[in-house]
């Protein structure tokens, strides 16, 4: 089940703008996006599938108004962990 605040997190954070240059209908699609790949044509970085983001930021169990340290190297699930844990006013 996906938890509400989690849900608005993914409609309202655009996804697309974490995912280089790929089209608009694959930055929206549930799979993984490639965003870097190495001189070999290897994968570097991508964003994460939709549904594991959901499933992540589900785990982490966040609450307005948290504190978060976020490693990573895409910012894609920064957006929306700043989102979820934003201060309510």
């Amino acid at each position: 089940m996906l938890l509400a605040e989690v849900e608005r997190a993914l409609r309202t954070v655009p996804r697309h703008l974490f995912t280089g240059d790929v089209d608009l209908q694959a930055a929206y699609e549930d799979t993984a996006v490639v965003t870097k790949l190495n001189e070999r044509g290897a994968s570097m970085s991508s964003v994460s599938a939709p549904w594991l983001q959901a499933v992540m930021l589900g785990q982490a169990d966040l609450k307005p108004g948290d504190r978060v340290l976020e490693c990573v190297i895409t910012r894609a699930p920064s957006g929306r962990v700043r989102f979820i844990a934003r201060p309510k006013h």
